[in-house]
This record gives structure tokens, C-alpha cells and sequence, in this order.
């Protein structure tokens, strides 16, 4: 049962318990008045159900969660209940799950993207119809919501839009402009194609301490700067074309140790980017189950994906649980509602 149909069910038993009393009083005092009370009663609830229903359902976002096939190893299967169990277990979303296993059903995939206000990638995917990209391109040039877990960054690489939505991605030192963080001078700085690491990439896994770099930003707002997240993997050398990173912004940074199999220095882990009117929300966390557990990484996925899907975050508070400068913090699996 969905959210909505709870709420309505849990407003109307009161009164459906009150009818009763009502014809049990009434039926003394003949038929005639009962029958008015009965007519009375079902005008009151029609107006209840009418009233009701859409305030209810019109308080939710709609979600739809793109998963199904990935090339690298990342267990979409573990990872998209945790997704859906964060949006949906928070009341603020009614999730909807596509599963692409195959190449056949990737290409039949034709959702009316206009139903939902936003868009959640896990896993690599499989590429779609020509079509169906182009209506997705219309979609978030539109103003549509676009969010990008981990891995989802590698999918479609010959989809030009894709990579302009999601600003930076895999590639080379000759596949557009990269970010990092400097801290000498406390500032995002770019770095030009030919230069940096020749191919993006990750070392082994392990926790690391995340840095919040737009405190101001409605995804960031009243986190601590600096959290500790579980184990995961943390990319490094992704680039952009300086025509697609226009608006970017670099909302967290990492330290990619050398000791690790990192660069040496402070790589994106967070960004938000623009496409027309389309806001889109790129989280590289988030390689497997384990990592998703984070309360931190919730924390910011939950936020995020709101952002993008309305452009602000309602205001909720630091969770209790939140890991520290130093200490990590998980929950259990979050499984989704019922």
C-alpha cells in the first residue's frame, strides 16, 4: 500500500466508525431519518475522499530508478533496495523501478519521463533507443531531475547529451578539462586536457574522509564539513567538456592517498550540474552495498536527489547517527516500505 492510501484509509476509519453509532441511534427514531443521517454521512465522505486523496498523493515526489545490468561487478541487485528504501522509507517519494537486464529490454524502454519529477541512475545500464534519448534529453532540458550514483557515470559513453547532463565522466587527458581541489589556494581549480593523470580510475578500496567545499549549497547545508564515509572506492581523473562544466560545481572533495593507488590530491566526489533547465546531482559514492550503508552517503542522496527533482532540500537536521571527522557511521540495510 502505497503512502497516499494509507493517509486517506487511517482520515475515513473514524468516520466510518461514527456511521455506524449514527444508524444504530437513528433506527429508533424511524426510518426516515435514518436514511437522511446515511445520506448526509456518504456526502460528508465523498467530500472527505475527494478533498483528501490529492493532498496526500500531491505531497510526494515522483521517482523513477533506472537499474538493471552492469559490466564492472557493482551489485545492482544489493544496491538499488538500499536506494529505493532511502527515497521511499522518507515519505517524500512514491519510487518507481526500472530493471534493463537486457539489451532487448533497454531498447524497448519508452517511460512517459514526464511523470516523474526526477530520475535515479544506479548501476552502468545498457543504452537505450534513439527516441527514448531523445525524449530524455527533452525531459531534463525541460527542467526534469537527473541523479547519478557511482558507476551510472560510465554508461552511454557515445551519448553525447548524457555526458553534457552529467558534466564530468571517464575518460583521458584529452577528453576535456578535470577538477580537483587546491588546497594552497582553498579553491576548485581545472585541469587543462594534456595535463593530470592519463586515465581516470580508482585504488583500492577504502574509508575516507569527505570535505564539504559548498557549505552554502541546499545539498551541503548544515552538514559538517568533514565526515568520515565506509569503505568505497574513490575515483579519480574525471574530465568534462569545458562547454558542459560551465555551471558545475564541486560540492565535496576526497584526498586520493598515492598510498592507496589515488593521485595525491583532493578528486570531486560530489558535483550538481545544469542542462538547460535540468538540475542533475552526480554522487561517484556508492560501490556497493557496504558503502551505501554510510548514513553520510544517505544523508546526501536523499538530499540530492530532492534538490534535483524540486531545486531545494526541506530542512530536516543532521542526523544523530552522522559519522564524525574520524569515525565512520552505517546502518543496516534499509529495506523498502510495504
Amino acid at each position: 500500500m502505497n503512502k497516499p492510501t494509507t493517509i486517506t484509509a487511517q482520515l475515513l476509519a473514524p468516520l466510518v466508525a461514527l456511521n455506524s453509532i449514527i444508524m444504530r441511534v437513528t433506527e429508533r427514531q424511524g426510518t426516515i431519518v435514518a436514511q437522511r443521517q446515511r445520506i448526509g454521512f456518504i456526502t460528508g465522505l465523498l467530500w472527505c475522499c475527494l478533498l483528501i486523496g490529492p493532498m496526500a498523493s500531491g505531497a510526494e515526489l515522483k521517482a523513477l530508478l533506472v537499474t538493471g545490468y552492469d559490466p564492472h561487478g557493482h551489485k545492482w541487485e544489493e544496491t538499488t533496495p538500499i536506494l529505493e528504501g532511502v527515497l521511499q522509507n522518507n515519505g517524500k517519494f512514491d519510487v518507481e523501478i526500472a530493471t534493463l537486464s537486457s539489451a532487448q529490454e533497454a531498447q524497448a524502454f519508452a517511460p512517459d519521463f514526464g511523470k516523474y519529477n526526477v530520475i535515479v541512475m544506479d548501476a552502468h545500464g545498457r543504452d537505450w533507443s534513439a527516441a527514448t534519448q531523445d525524449q530524455f534529453e527533452r525531459y531534463v532540458n525541460g527542467g526534469g531531475g537527473l541523479v547519478v550514483v557511482h558507476n551510472a557515470v560510465g554508461q552511454f559513453a557515445t551519448w553525447s547529451a548524457y555526458r553534457a547532463m552529467i558534466g564530468i565522466g571517464p575518460g583521458g587527458q584529452q577528453d576535456g578539462v578535470g577538477f580537483q581541489f587546491d588546497e594552497t589556494t582553498h579553491s576548485v581549480v581545472q585541469i587543462p586536457p594534456g595535463e593530470g593523470v592519463k586515465q581516470n580510475g580508482h585504488g583500492s578500496q577504502h574509508e575516507w574522509v569527505v570535505k564539504s567545499r559548498e557549505p552554502e549549497h541546499p545539498i551541503m547545508a548544515g552538514l559538517p564539513l568533514t565526515w568520515m564515509h565506509t569503505a568505497d572506492e574513490l575515483y579519480h581523473g574525471f574530465r568534462g567538456k569545458p562547454e558542459s562544466v560551465k555551471n558545475l560545481k564541486v560540492l565535496a572533495t576526497a584526498f586520493s592517498a598515492k598510498e592507496t593507488g589515488g593521485t595525491g590530491s583532493h578528486e570531486p566526489v560530489m558535483v550538481v550540474n545544469q542542462f538547460g533547465k535540468g538540475r542533475i546531482f552526480q554522487l561517484m559514492l556508492g560501490h556497493s552495498a557496504g558503502a551505501m550503508s554510510c548514513v553520510g552517503f544517505q544523508a546526501v542522496f536523499l538530499r540530492g536527489t530532492e534538490w534535483a527533482a524540486t531545486g531545494k532540500v526541506t530542512p530536516t537536521g543532521v542526523p544523530g547517527d552522522f559519522p564524525s571527522a574520524d569515525k565512520s557511521s552505517a546502518r543496516p540495510t534499509v529495506n523498502k516500505s510495504s
